[in-house]
């Protein structure tokens, strides 16, 4: 069961010496038995048992997930970040997700984007490749996955230390839907550029912006489940746009249409919208319906 070591164990990235080794395989085995190991069958645990022990190797001190300690690999990127702080809340080892979280919201854009990658101290990019927009759905994501495992008595405190940070991806996340409800052309989940909106794109940002709305409930925003294309993954153009789930009292204007909006699905037109049998009010803060017509 012996894995390498994380620095904080004191041996840096690689195959750790014979003392360090069976040092580091005890606090390992202790580790993994605070948690859960998923799995039904023997086969199954035997299976999953080393997938949080290589995430635990991997994560550093300030909450950095490294890709792997191959050339070219010693990097954190916000999806592989999520879906290990997801996974390691998911197996009952809450302190590194949400290490995990706080380190994606310390390397966050002001304006709520994410490099596509960065330097494991927190630094900034190792190159000037483009930041990638699945980002902004991935993190919102894996901080939802980590609330839903917190105790109910105490989950209702959990968004108050990542609002900022999730606030500011679902805005961005919503501010760059086209008028079809689609994102903008942007690197696919290979990192490699299209020329249209791809499906990793467009994936990770809707289940975002559920996770988003999910997370406003639980520090006191709307209490309705997501607006229509968020859960039925669409609205048609023309749609009236749903309002921001971080939001408490009326829709937004177009004044503050880039800071308080979720998603920004929207008529071209400024005409006020078709009736429609799900209007606005401040309860349910929602309405997507097709235009008339």
């Amino acid at each position: 069961m012996a894995v390498p070591s994380r620095r904080q164990d004191g041996v840096g990235p690689g195959r750790p010496g014979p003392s360090a080794g069976a040092a580091a395989d005890r606090r390992s085995r202790a580790w993994l038995a605070s948690g859960r190991v998923p799995g039904k069958t023997p086969e199954q645990c035997a299976t999953a048992v080393r997938a949080p022990l290589a995430m635990r190797a991997l994560l550093r001190p300030n909450g950095a997930v490294a890709a792997g300690w191959s050339p070219g690999r010693m990097y954190s990127w916000p999806r592989d970040s999520s879906f290990a702080a997801a996974a390691l809340a998911h197996t009952g080892h809450d302190a590194e997700a949400h290490r995990i979280l706080r380190y994606s919201a310390a390397t966050q854009r002001e304006d709520g984007t994410r490099e596509a990658r960065t330097k494991l101290d927190g630094s900034g990019p190792p190159d000037a490749r483009s930041q990638q927009l699945d980002a902004n759905g991935w993190v919102p994501w894996a901080a939802w996955q980590w609330y839903r495992t917190a105790p109910r008595a105490t989950r209702r405190a959990r968004p108050a230390t990542l609002h900022p940070m999730i606030r500011k991806a679902a805005d961005h996340a919503a501010g760059s839907l086209r008028a079809d409800g689609l994102p903008p052309a942007s690197p696919d989940y290979w990192e490699l550029m299209t020329s249209t909106a791809n499906i990793g794109t467009a994936v990770p940002l809707l289940a975002g912006l559920n996770a988003s709305a999910g997370l406003a409930r639980g520090r006191g925003g709307h209490r309705t489940r997501p607006a229509g294309p968020a859960r039925r993954g669409g609205c048609p153009p023309g749609s009236p746009r749903a309002s921001s789930p971080w939001a408490t009292s009326a829709p937004p204007t177009e004044a503050t249409a880039t800071t308080a909006r979720w998603p920004s699905w929207r008529p071209r037109s400024t005409k006020p919208p078709p009736p429609c049998p799900r209007r606005w009010t401040p309860r349910t803060g929602n309405c997507c319906c097709p235009t008339a017509g």
